[in-house]
C-alpha cells in the first residue's frame, strides 16, 4: 500500500476512519445493562475482525447482534475512561507504519502490532467490568455517563475530521492537475478501484462496506440522524457518524432519565 501513494494511504486511512466510530460504538454497547449476545464480547469481535476482516464481521455479526441484543443505560466510569486508550493506538500505529522507514526496527514493531492480535485483545482490560446495577442508577450516574461518552465521541469526531481534511489535501495534491472537481473524482476513483491493484481495491471495499455498516447501525436508531450523517460525510468523512452517535447518546439517556424521574415521582 505504501508503494501506491496516495491511493494506498487513502484507502487504508479510510478503513481506520470508518473503524473509529465503529470501535467506540462497540466498546460502549458491550458495557450496557441488558446487552446480550455477540455485542457483549469485544475481544471475540476484535479477534474475528482481525482474522476475517472488520468489513466482513462488523456487518455480518455485530450489526445484527446490535439490532437484536443491544442494552440501555449508563456504562461504568472505568469503561468510559478506557475507550480512547483502546481505540486510538490503531490510528497512531497506522501513521507510524506509513511514516517510518520500512527497514527500521520501529516499523517492524508497529506493523506487527497493527496486524497482530494485540489491538484486538485490548478490550480484555474490561473483562471484569460491569455496568451500574439498574437499582443503583441515579440521575447523576446517567448524566456522568452521558458526559463521558459524548466527550469520547467529540474527541473521535475532531480527530476524524482533521484526518479527513488531510486526506482531501492528499487528493488535491496528487490529482488537482486533472482540473475540475469531477475530473479529480474520476481520477481518484480510477486509482482506488478501476485501475487499482488488488490490495488497494480490497481496502476500498473495506472502507465502503464498514462505513455503510456503521450507518445501518445508526439508521436502526434514527432515520433522521443517519440522513444527517450522510449529508455531512462529504464535509467530515466518517467522523460524521461519530457526531450523530454523540447526539443519539444524549437522546437515549434523556428518555431514560425522564422515565426514571417519572417513576420516582409516582
Amino acid at each position: 500500500l505504501r508503494d501506491t501513494y496516495p491511493a494506498g494511504v487513502l484507502t487504508w486511512g479510510g478503513v481506520i476512519l470508518a473503524a473509529q466510530p465503529a470501535g467506540v460504538l462497540g466498546v460502549v454497547e458491550a458495557g450496557r445493562n441488558g446487552a446480550r449476545g455477540y455485542i457483549r464480547y469485544s475481544v471475540l469481535a476484535g479477534l474475528l475482525a482481525q482474522l476475517f476482516g472488520i468489513s466482513v464481521m462488523f456487518p455480518l455479526l455485530w450489526v445484527p447482534a446490535y439490532v437484536l441484543g443491544r442494552g440501555s443505560g449508563p456504562i461504568s466510569n472505568s469503561r468510559a475512561a478506557a475507550i480512547i486508550p483502546i481505540i486510538l493506538p490503531g490510528t497512531i500505529l497506522t501513521v507510524a507504519v506509513f511514516s517510518l522507514n520500512t527497514d527500521s526496527y520501529g516499523w517492524t514493531v508497529c506493523a506487527g502490532m497493527l496486524g497482530g492480535p494485540i489491538l484486538a485483545m485490548s478490550p480484555v482490560l474490561l473483562w471484569t467490568d460491569k455496568p451500574p446495577a439498574p437499582a443503583a442508577v441515579t440521575k447523576e450516574i446517567v448524566q456522568g455517563s452521558i458526559s463521558s461518552v459524548q466527550k469520547t465521541y467529540t474527541i473521535v469526531t475532531i480527530l476524524g475530521t482533521i484526518a479527513w481534511f488531510i486526506a482531501v489535501y492528499f487528493v488535491y495534491d496528487a490529482y488537482g492537475s486533472a482540473g475540475s472537481f469531477g475530473a479529480i473524482m474520476v481520477k481518484l476513483w480510477s486509482e482506488v478501484w478501476v485501475d487499482a491493484n488488488a490490495s488497494v481495491a480490497f481496502m476500498t471495499i473495506d472502507t465502503i462496506v464498514l462505513y455503510i455498516s456503521v450507518l445501518l447501525a445508526i439508521a436502526f436508531q434514527s432515520f433522521e440522524k443517519v440522513a444527517k450523517a450522510i449529508v455531512l460525510t462529504p464535509l467530515m468523512g466518517p467522523a460524521a457518524a461519530s457526531l450523530v452517535l454523540k447526539e443519539l447518546e444524549e437522546t437515549r439517556y434523556c428518555s431514560d432519565v425522564v422515565d426514571k424521574s417519572s417513576k420516582k415521582e409516582a
